[in-house]
């Protein structure tokens, strides 16, 4: 009964935005897996993904979170989710699983490293601990020997064990938790095989899997059976007079070679559940569309937007070679730049778009919009912005990329910055890569005439900054840093002398 009342209580809120992790909370556990990620973690700062993460993620458990966060490194899309996000728009499945997952987020510690860790004790070390807690089993024959004269060993074989037990215990009560979290997934994972939620051709493999770690995970499984009962704290005194946890950690230790990339694949299974789930619930609240790959190059989209925007104005486009955007200050250029990179990331990771309708070419991203001067680091603002430059062009001769950069070499000199932003974009326009690049140098872009040209347009009337943030065929022309300063109340000494030098009319 009182599942019954938990599951309806946890689909009624099922599509509200109530979750209270943050990008902060990421540890990175399964991103730390990905081998070749398909970019590098400054892109998800530069699309300001960070920023958004609440937004986007509905996940329940830390582990649909982190197989969120390393979703969006991996390119190729996985079929399987579609399907998966095809079944659980069942009701009576999504509460089923919305339960199952609420449940695991109670229950799951970070697992993924557990078989790195649970090598803490050298062989000798477990052979010494195991073969001490085998002593009790001499007691009884002993006692008809030795008698009353065995007790002073009984005393002294406790105590020895009570203080191995007590050094160890924060290192065993560490990678007990990640057993807990390993046991409790695959208990999840197998209430999904049984709802049916994954493919014929995928449940064997999860079985066999869920088959194999079973096997050596005996002594915990029964352990946690016992704690669920255990009002008397006995399995605590067990812990600390026989070697359960030390004979446990040894066996996944001998297997772990068999057993930890099955971990992974199980985490990613169940991890694509809450995915799924999290991407239903988005699609609920917000105004999104089902992207779609195309084999000719370029990016069209209609009434795209960003979420993060209250009132966003919508923008329609059909990008099928490189370009650049013109405008000035606060126009909406890095905006529109950050849009199509965030929804390109959404339409591999979730295939969800903020848009009509999102078609593109499959690209990996590169970007180059914000950096950062920091003092720790030892570069400069130009030279982290020239270092990620030399990565997008060695990466652009390999394979066909989506490169966006908002407006290229802002951190030196204007002479210097114009003449390297020519050669840099002059080599880029000619790879087979589509380029955006967004500026406000006029000069820049009267030297690449042949290049499609865009632009955003804004006016200051009566002291007030009006943009309509549409974008338009062209290049603007007008510039308005000078004029900002009126809107932002700038002391009038300041603005008297800009007039006098520029002769601006207010």
């Amino acid at each position: 009964v009182w599942k019954r009342i938990e599951m309806t209580r946890l689909y009624r809120m099922f599509g509200i935005e109530n979750n209270k992790d943050s990008f902060d909370d990421i540890n990175k556990e399964y991103y730390k897996t990905i081998v070749e990620p398909e970019f590098v973690e400054q892109t998800i700062y530069d699309l300001e993904i960070n920023n958004i993460f609440d937004k986007i993620n509905r996940t329940y458990t830390d582990v649909g979170r982190e197989y969120l966060y390393g979703r969006f490194f991996q390119s190729s899309h996985n079929e399987l989710f579609d399907k998966i996000l095809q079944k659980i728009n069942d009701k009576t499945i999504l509460k089923k699983v919305i339960y199952n997952l609420y449940d695991l987020s109670k229950n799951y510690s970070e697992s993924l490293s557990m078989f790195g860790d649970i090598d803490f004790l050298s062989k000798y070390e477990y052979i010494f601990i195991i073969c001490l807690g085998c002593v009790p089993i001499f007691f009884i024959p002993l006692y008809f020997v030795l008698r009353e004269h065995l007790i002073p060993l009984i005393f002294l074989w406790t105590g020895f064990q009570t203080y191995l037990y007590t050094r160890y215990l924060k290192k065993t009560n560490h990678v007990l938790k990640k057993v807990f979290g390993y046991c409790h997934l695959i208990e999840i994972l197998n209430q999904f095989v049984k709802m049916g939620i994954y493919d014929q051709e995928n449940v064997l493999e999860i079985k066999n899997m869920i088959h194999k770690s079973r096997q050596y995970t005996h002594i915990y499984r029964f352990c946690m059976k016992i704690e669920r009962i255990d009002v008397f704290y006995i399995m605590e005194f067990l812990y600390a007079l026989l070697p359960l946890t030390f004979i446990q950690c040894h066996i996944l230790c001998e297997h772990k070679d068999e057993l930890v990339n099955d971990y992974r694949k199980m985490y990613e299974y169940v991890g694509m559940v809450d995915l799924a789930v999290s991407t239903l619930s988005l699609r609920q609240e917000y105004q999104v569309c089902i992207p779609k790959v195309i084999s000719k190059e370029g990016v069209q989209f209609l009434n795209i937007y960003h979420p993060i925007l209250k009132n966003p104005v919508k923008n329609s486009m059909n990008i099928q070679k490189s370009c650049m955007i013109t405008g000035s200050n606060a126009s909406g250029k890095s905006t529109f730049m950050k849009t199509i990179g965030l929804n390109m990331v959404m339409a591999k990771t979730l295939h969800t778009c903020f848009a009509d309708s999102f078609s593109y070419y499959p690209y990996t991203i590169c970007t180059s919009i914000h950096m950062k001067d920091e003092i720790g680091d030892g570069d400069s603002y130009y030279v982290k912005e020239i270092k990620v430059l030399k990565e997008i062009i060695e990466q652009v001769k390999k394979h066909r990329y989506l490169v966006l950069i908002d407006e290229i070499l802002r951190g030196t000199n204007e002479k210097e910055s114009l003449m390297i932003a020519r050669a840099v974009l002059n080599y880029l326009f000619k790879q087979q890569s589509l380029v955006i690049i967004t500026t406000h140098d006029v000069s820049l872009v009267n030297h690449f005439k042949d290049i499609n040209q865009y632009s955003f347009h804004d006016k200051v009337e009566d002291g007030k900054l009006n943009c309509d943030y549409l974008i338009k065929q062209g290049v603007c022309y007008v510039r308005n840093a000078i004029k900002l300063l009126r809107v932002y109340d700038f002391d009038e000494s300041i603005l008297d002398e800009l007039e006098n030098e520029k002769g601006i009319s207010w």
